[in-house]
């Protein structure tokens, strides 16, 4: 459970850490609309890993499925769109 709660959390901080560093570089970059989006998809990536936490070590009688994957489908979807409609 222990080993499970770490690997929970290191994932959530590396999506976090990569959204950050995606959203510095837009901002201080060329401003490449793809690394905002980018940025956008890892961020809710983060919220994804904070949530599988809470559901499986937190509160592990409450089904948090539902917003989890309401919450990747979101992260995939920006992604998807900046894919398509941003890279020139």
């Amino acid at each position: 459970m222990i080993m499970a709660s770490a690997i929970y959390l290191l994932c959530a901080l590396t999506a976090l850490t990569c959204s950050m560093l995606l959203l510095r570089g837009y901002r201080h970059g060329r401003r490449s609309r793809f690394l905002f989006w980018s940025g956008l998809c890892f961020g809710l990536l983060a919220v994804n890993n904070v949530l599988l936490f809470m559901d499986r070590i937190i509160f592990p009688a409450v089904d948090l499925s539902l917003g989890r994957a309401s919450i990747t489908i979101l992260a995939l979807a920006l992604l998807l769109y900046g894919m398509i409609f941003e890279v020139r």
